[in-house]
């Protein structure tokens, strides 16, 4: 499995958010009751979007070219700047904006996997 890019222009901006979601599955009965359970021993996922404000360029682009080769299929390592965690995650959206000629910011969400 890859590893993300260290090193200090590979770190997010502080800027960047950590959020949780939990995947839960729901009976509903009559008179509006209803029962929840956890959905899997896995069933809470950290999502993070990160973003990266004003880097150099070439550090931008080997940040995309690192997530375009992954097709946004393949999970890959990431280390948590919050917790320094090791954790795999996927990326399907990112973006690219162009702050002058030599830097640039760059946003990705990535969500932990649980793979096999």
């Amino acid at each position: 499995m890859a590893a993300f890019p260290t090193g200090d222009n590979y770190t997010p901006s502080i800027s960047s958010r950590k959020g949780q979601s939990a995947r839960v599955m729901v009976a509903e009965f009559g008179d509006g009751y209803n029962q929840r359970v956890a959905d899997g021993l896995n069933s809470i996922r950290a999502v993070y979007s990160n973003i990266w404000r004003g880097i150099p360029t070439t550090d931008g682009q080997v940040i995309i070219d690192f997530l375009e080769a992954r097709l946004g299929a393949e999970s890959f390592t990431w280390t948590d700047p919050t917790t320094q965690a090791t954790i795999d995650v996927v990326s399907v959206e990112w973006t690219r904006s162009p702050v002058s000629e030599q830097y640039e910011t760059i946003t990705a969400e990535f969500k932990q996997v649980f793979d096999f």
